[in-house]
């Protein structure tokens, strides 16, 4: 498996400073060590962060709440490199974010012209200075187009945010689609592509040739090659099942009834989980589960001891967090 290990990084983003200016702010923070998936970009299925590295973010204040924009992790810095490496003539760059494909269109020397529509003043405050000579249109995208004439050679859309593969698949069919329709219309011409919805692109970053050649994902194997149905049904239905029997043969450990003090955290940790668990189907496993690890940590120190160990390592071990407020589907727990 094609692994790219970082060991320091730094994007033209690194240098710029950290502010803010009305509703949006670039803030910098150690990205944390370990895999994350790299999309297939040159062959790489995973980059592996070796040491804490310095990643820009663009944020935007929702709600009360900072939401990100755009980062210059590795994965979009070098996404944001491929786009601008098969783009030429005059292009277009819609949505300027930290302006990373900006400072690499300006590297490629097939490209004649940059222009950046950017529909937020504040945004524009930021990042702007910091860019390659490039013209700046502050304007709604979509108003833009009605009276613009340009024959472009190549558009690059950066217009949503996208914090689920969920989320992802919804703003493809509403959104990312129709707009593709209506800008193929406009511009039969140009080379047109999306960031992050590869499907809907000219410029396509990145390719894993899945279950094939060098390295074969293990979770493709189990759920999207040929072993999908007899996974479900062969071995997950039936280990289900068999879950959700075995904890009905078992007395329901309560506060009142248990007295180890991880027990109860173990409890409370049941309660908050099974109010954001929002899949009808898949709640009586969680809960069966749930009462299966109380149980046998309440009673059992053979099993609490080796628990307890698993755990001191999973702290050890520099585990990589999910993403905050990356709210998946069938999940209620509020972004943060």
């Amino acid at each position: 498996m094609n692994i790219l290990d970082i060991e320091t990084w730094e994007t033209p983003a690194t240098k710029y400073t950290e502010e803010r200016f009305g509703n949006f702010r670039i803030r910098r923070e150690d990205f944390p060590l370990g895999m994350r998936g790299l999309e297939g970009i040159d062959d790489h299925v995973y980059y592996d962060v070796k040491h804490p590295i310095p990643i820009t973010r663009l944020e935007e204040l929702k709600e009360g709440k900072w939401d990100n924009r755009e980062a210059d992790d590795p994965c979009t810095f070098m996404a944001m490199q491929k786009y601008a490496q098969a783009s030429f003539g005059k292009v277009l760059v819609v949505g300027m974010g930290l302006g990373l494909v900006v400072h690499e269109l300006a590297k490629n020397k097939d490209v004649e012209s940059i222009t950046i529509v950017e529909k937020s003043g504040e945004i524009c405050q930021l990042v702007y200075n910091y860019l390659p000579a490039c013209r700046l249109v502050i304007s709604d995208f979509w108003n833009f187009i009605k009276t613009d004439n340009e024959k472009w050679d190549t558009i690059l859309l950066n217009l949503w945010v996208v914090h689920d593969a969920w989320e992802q698949q919804s703003l493809f069919l509403k959104e990312v689609l129709p707009a593709n329709f209506t800008l193929r219309g406009k511009y039969p011409n140009a080379k047109i592509s999306f960031y992050g919805f590869r499907g809907a692109s000219d410029i396509r970053v990145g390719k894993i040739i899945r279950g094939e050649g060098k390295w074969k994902p293990y979770g493709f194997q189990l759920l999207r090659g040929t072993m999908r149905d007899y996974v479900i049904k062969k071995i997950k239905a039936p280990l289900m099942k068999a879950i959700m029997t075995l904890a009905s043969k078992y007395p329901a450990p309560t506060r009142e009834n248990t007295i180890h003090p991880n027990t109860h955290k173990l409890l409370a940790i049941e309660d908050k989980f099974l109010g954001y668990e929002d899949n009808p189907q898949r709640k009586p496993l969680f809960e069966a589960a749930f009462k299966l690890l109380i149980a046998e940590y309440e009673h059992d120190p053979y099993y609490r001891w080796r628990f307890d160990w698993f755990l001191e390592e999973i702290n050890k071990s520099h585990w990589v967090p999910r993403k905050i407020g990356r709210v998946r589907a069938c999940w209620k727990e509020p972004r943060e």
